[in-house]
């Protein structure tokens, strides 16, 4: 009986091609076909299974072969960047080492963070990191070379305020003593030092020495802020935007950055002339990685804190109230009642002014919600928040209310703006519920007046006096005092010595120009501001 077909062959058999007949696989016989099996003949089929056996080894040979040469390759390679990588290793642990021991002398003659009589550290040489990047380690013997940028070479140091001659050195003396007085707490300058020994120390830093004037010159008289202050406040904007691409910094860089943000209003003459938020994240994040700041988070007890370790604290903190300026003040009512001791202390009004600031502000930010239905409880509560920050922001002012950050202006200025929209917007229902609004038009009227006392015409207190003064005048037209309002003298009589020829006063602009100010739609004019939800 011939064997059962199986499939076709992949290739037919000279045989079977050469009688034109379909060629089987034998399915007993590798390499034959089924003709040729039942047939006793010889396959072609036998032949080409040889061929292709022997291909099939030659090929494994051949990329085992190809395998292990790949193999020993790798291998060779990884030896020499083991090698290469343990020599480096080598290498740098020696020159730490003796880094570490430059640092052990240094330390051993001269104190941590050296302070110099500002309470800075102008050149610090302090601990280097311990394990530095390579890109830092190169930088730092770059340095220890003297191999200086072609920019540099050709730039030097840059001059200053009074070496270009903008400011007279006499000049200079009075203006570092008002800021000396008044805001050198701020940025940790030595309350023991003369403005006269403090200033050549200032001058290793031209933007800090640039922006302490450019805060002083706002408390001398009309003539002077008017010609310089312009001139130094672009002179600042330009050190600025260089010092913004320098790594790393020293301490009169940060103490540069608490000035330009807490006065920002201040130095440009329209609110938040400077990005505020954008320079002081920036200066954060260069701190993190700054010896000056590293030495003090890094104290144990096993060495003492020093004086230098407060004063980068102090400054941190200032740093980090500077770039939060509103959250900061956002405190709940079970922390409030933990500062109750706080709160009794002296000038404690700003923290109770933060406290209502952040209750008013939480209102406001209620109603851009649709759901929200305004009730009179709420507005009760946002006219008593209000009325109470502006109240306590005229009865405790004193001699140095002229001198304070612009950030309190601004959240007296918010609760202002907020009462000013509230009564406009709800006149009938505060009627009904009994308000005399005539009292809240003249508290206004009276917070205007008062904001008009404080320093001289370009006082941050005069713009944001301004701006309440339209919307007030728009919102609240009808209103007439039936009385003058009380004389405040808040103006402040710091002498300076005169720089330029007397000429007509120019009023500076009051154009509202940064866009994310909180509250920034209650300073616009229009009566359709922000849909205000029904009162029910």
């Amino acid at each position: 009986m011939p064997s059962l077909r199986t499939g076709r062959a992949s290739k037919a058999c000279d045989s079977c091609r050469k009688n034109k007949t379909r060629c089987y696989a034998s399915g007993k016989i590798k390499g034959t076909c089924l003709r040729c099996e039942t047939l006793s003949l010889e396959c072609s089929l036998k032949e080409d299974l040889a061929g292709n056996a022997l291909l099939d080894h030659v090929e494994q040979a051949t990329t085992a072969a190809a395998s292990s040469s790949h193999a020993a390759v790798v291998d060779a390679r990884l030896d020499r960047l083991e090698a290469l990588a343990d020599k480096l290793v080598n290498r740098l642990e020696s020159i730490l080492d003796n880094v570490a021991s430059v640092t052990q002398e240094h330390h051993r003659r001269t104190p941590p963070l050296s302070e110099n009589g500002s309470g800075a550290t102008s050149h610090y040489p302090g601990p280097r990191e311990r394990h530095p990047a390579p890109v830092f380690l190169i930088r730092d013997a770059c340095t220890d070379a003297g191999v200086r940028s072609p920019e540099h070479n050709e730039a030097g140091e840059s001059q200053d305020v009074i070496s270009t001659g903008l400011v007279p050195l006499p000049t200079a003396h009075s203006l570092l003593r008002i800021f000396h007085v008044y805001y050198g707490r701020w940025v940790k300058f030595s309350e023991d030092l003369s403005s006269e020994a403090l200033l050549p120390q200032v001058r290793h830093s031209p933007l800090l020495l640039c922006s302490l004037f450019l805060i002083a010159v706002r408390h001398t008289t009309d003539q002077l802020a008017d010609q310089l202050a312009p001139r130094l406040f672009q002179e600042a904007k330009r050190l600025l935007s260089a010092s913004l691409l320098t790594v790393p910094q020293g301490i009169e860089f940060y103490q540069s950055i608490v000035i330009l943000s807490l006065w920002s209003t201040t130095i440009g003459q329209v609110p938040l002339s400077v990005d505020s938020w954008m320079i002081t994240g920036y200066a954060l994040q260069q701190a993190m990685a700054s010896p000056f700041f590293i030495d003090a988070f890094q104290c144990t007890t096993a060495a003492p804190v020093t004086k230098a370790h407060c004063d980068a604290w102090c400054l941190w903190t200032h740093l980090t109230l500077a770039h939060l300026h509103i959250n900061g003040y956002l405190y709940s009512k079970r922390e409030l009642s933990t500062l109750s001791t706080a709160v009794d202390q002296p000038r404690s009004q700003f923290l109770q002014m933060g406290f209502h600031f952040a209750h008013l502000f939480a209102y406001y930010q209620s109603l851009r919600s649709a759901q929200t239905g305004m009730d009179i409880a709420t507005l009760s509560e946002m006219i008593r928040l209000s009325e109470t920050t502006i109240k306590l922001a005229i009865n405790t002012a004193d001699e140095r209310t002229r001198h304070l950050t612009d950030h309190i202006y601004h959240l007296i200025t918010f609760s202002a703006l907020t009462l000013c929209q509230v009564i406009h917007n709800y006149e009938p229902q505060l009627t009904t519920a009994g308000y005399d609004l005539y009292v809240l038009d003249s508290l206004i009227y009276t917070l205007i007046n008062w904001f008009g006392s404080i320093g001289l015409r370009c006082h941050v207190a005069h713009i944001l006096g301004d701006i309440i003064s339209a919307q007030f005048q728009k919102l609240r037209p009808g209103f007439r005092p039936s009385s003058i309002p009380p004389t405040y003298n808040l103006i402040g009589n710091e002498a300076v010595l005169p720089l330029f020829d007397e000429q007509p006063p120019h009023r500076p602009s009051i154009a509202f120009t940064y866009p994310n100010v909180i509250g920034l739609d209650l300073f616009s004019v229009n009566d359709d501001t922000m849909p205000w939800p029904q009162c029910v």
